[in-house]
């Protein structure tokens, strides 16, 4: 299978957002790069819009489904984004933040038109992988034989 067809598969799996929640999403992705918990009222801020708005899109069930809060209600992590320690390290512009998993750590550098620095360790045999990756594709990886690897859309989960 390519990777044309596992990223056509995935996206016609995955909801659509509007044209709203698209442009909220965006935004909470950019407040994330800044490296720090960020609150309704900051991305209501960037957004110039009010702040009960854009609460109400952060609990579409589209969005809401992808934000991690922590205790005090600040998103610490949307859609494979996070501020907080996770296993894959993911440095934008001198910034450490992290991802759910390596595929995210992939797409994001498209979706943020950012270049990254990723690391993280091989579960088989605890060897520190590390890619530079930007829109134009891979620039570095080592250990050059390093792989990842994904469930396919067409597996149960994504049912």
């Amino acid at each position: 299978m390519s990777i044309d067809t596992v990223f056509d598969t995935l996206t016609a799996k995955l909801c659509d957002l509007d044209e709203a929640e698209q442009l909220v999403a965006l935004a909470l992705y950019r407040e994330l790069l800044r490296g720090v918990p960020v609150s309704d009222n900051e991305i209501a801020q960037v957004q110039s819009r009010d702040v009960h708005d854009v609460s109400a899109l952060l609990q579409t069930p589209a969005l809401d489904s992808l934000i991690y809060r922590d205790d005090d209600g600040l998103i610490v992590g949307f859609g494979g984004l996070a501020v907080v320690p996770m296993n894959h390290r993911f440095r934008v512009n001198g910034r450490t933040l992290y991802t759910w998993c390596a595929w995210d750590a992939l797409f994001l550098v498209d979706v943020l038109n950012v270049r990254a620095e990723i690391e993280s360790t091989c579960p088989q045999t605890g060897t520190a992988i590390h890619v530079t990756v930007s829109r134009a594709g891979v620039e570095r990886i080592e250990p050059k034989e390093a792989v990842i690897s994904f469930l396919f859309p067409d597996a149960p989960l994504f049912e």
